[in-house]
């Protein structure tokens, strides 16, 4: 089995709607990739029950998926609103 024939993990991802907007962030790059989603995670009603769907590459592509998922956790980061206002600015 060669580099291309391998799939290792690249990354886990609980959230089904950040999982496809990761497996739409890569397909545009053109990189090859499998999801593999368990059938929990498709379970809306139970979103306690969800597991994490899991990114697995080729062998030989782990360097650029790596480097993938650094740019789209900095771009999802840059676009994330804060969690909560700091309360030292509104007690002004």
């Amino acid at each position: 089995m060669n580099d291309k024939d391998k799939l290792v993990e690249l990354t886990r991802v609980a959230d089904p709607v950040e999982a496809d907007l990761l497996a739409a962030f890569l397909e545009a790059d053109g990189l090859e990739f499998q999801m593999r989603r368990s059938a929990r995670t498709m379970a809306p009603a139970f979103p306690t029950a969800q597991s994490a769907t899991i990114f697995m590459v080729y062998e030989a592509d782990v360097t650029r998926a790596q480097a993938l998922l650094e740019e789209y956790s900095r771009a999802q980061a840059a676009t994330t609103p804060p969690d909560s206002i700091d309360s030292d600015e509104t007690d002004a």
